[in-house]
């Protein structure tokens, strides 16, 4: 049984010498010179000495990438200097020429505006005017006019050195109506959009020969009397503006009992009952319009034809 066991175990070594023996030097290097061909890398992991070029050429590039840190950071610090001086210089400039009123607010522009006058927008930014440009709050001027005036909306701007640029998109304004030296402007649904005491506006008309009652303030509805009357005007005044003519009429007067009375920037006078008068010789009134007839009276309450006369400061102190 020992004997048996020796004998394996010396088969064992001797196999074991077989596979340790060494290879073909020629093979051998050939071999390694093909690994190395294809891997790129050193089969024996040793590192390769660097020569002195090496060294000497990797020292030079880190003192040029240390001296050109060192330049930009120069040139950066002297550019930071720079700007310091220079924001500096501009303020103390900005500081006196606020001292001297160079920026205070002299100019008020009003655009996109129709019924509402410039001048009643610029007497309400009256109270931000000679004030520095810088320290203008838009909430405050926003808030002063919507107060004053019914608007879509309003967007203000400030444009260097010294105007105040108001854009406003007014509520459409139809007519309006004076009372106790107050001009009230009224919409399509005959509610108060703007209360003004002056009458500025010029293509608007003006409503005469009639009351309000009620309350007078902003959005407010009141009566205007007599209804009827109203009632008829508002229908032509609507018809008016969807043809463009609107801006071209200056005055409606109802004061008369039966007659309303529609007088053109043109002195036409169109004289009706009511506002089926108007629409039943509403082409007769294109044609005058459009040719610019001017200094005439036009009687519309006839079921046919017209009446015109000449039309004359003593007609008018006539009537």
């Amino acid at each position: 049984m020992a004997e048996s066991n020796q004998k394996k175990h010396q088969k064992r070594k001797f196999a074991n010498m077989i596979k340790r023996r060494p290879r073909d030097p020629k093979n051998d290097g050939a071999f390694r010179e093909a690994s190395n061909k294809t891997s790129g890398r050193n089969p024996f992991n040793q590192r390769e000495p660097k020569d002195a070029s090496y060294i000497t050429s990797s020292t030079l590039r880190h003192k040029i990438i240390k001296e050109e840190n060192r330049r930009r950071r120069v040139k950066n610090a002297g550019i930071g200097v720079l700007m310091a001086i220079l924001l500096a210089l501009l303020g103390f400039f900005l500081w006196l020429k606020m001292d001297e009123g160079y920026f205070n607010i002299k100019n008020v522009n009003v655009i996109g505006n129709e019924a509402v006058d410039t001048q009643t927008v610029s007497a309400i930014c009256k109270a931000y005017e000679n004030r520095p440009i810088f320290f203008i709050s838009y909430n405050d001027i926003y808030r002063d006019i919507r107060a004053n005036i019914t608007t879509n909306f309003v967007h203000i701007y400030l444009k260097f050195p010294d105007t105040l640029e108001v854009i406003i998109e007014e509520s459409p304004v139809l007519f309006c109506v004076g009372q106790y030296n107050t001009y009230y402007y009224f919409d399509d649904d005959q509610s108060i959009v703007e209360i003004s005491d002056n009458l500025g506006k010029t293509n608007i008309p003006l409503i005469t020969g009639v009351s309000l009652n009620g309350d007078l303030n902003l959005n407010s509805k009141p009566e205007i009397k007599p209804l009827k009357k109203s009632s008829d005007m508002l229908t032509i005044l609507k018809k008016l503006r969807t043809d463009g003519y609107l801006s071209r009429i200056s005055e409606m007067n109802a004061s008369d009992d039966i007659l309303i009375r529609i007088i053109t920037k043109n002195n036409l006078c169109f004289k009706i009952r009511t506002a089926d008068d108007f629409m039943r010789h509403y082409d007769y009134f294109k044609m005058a319009m459009d040719q610019g007839q001017s200094n005439i009276d036009v009687d519309m309450t006839t079921e046919n034809n017209v009446i015109i006369k000449d039309r004359n400061p003593k007609d008018e102190e006539d009537e």
